[in-house]
């Protein structure tokens, strides 16, 4: 399952030499996180949102 916005292969490959492959999966999985809670009710992505900073 990729996201929409996925990159091509050439630049995420550039990415992962970077180093930031990593942080790409973070970002893209607050962002699922973010859809989900805000389906749910916004007070939970306020938790989510606290307990990440």
């Amino acid at each position: 399952m990729t996201p929409k916005h996925a990159t091509s292969p050439e630049m995420r490959h550039r990415l992962q030499k970077l180093g930031i492959a990593a942080l790409c999966a973070t970002c893209t999985l607050m962002a699922e996180q973010y859809h989900v809670l805000r389906a749910q009710n916004s007070v939970g992505f306020r938790n989510l949102l606290a307990a990440w900073s």
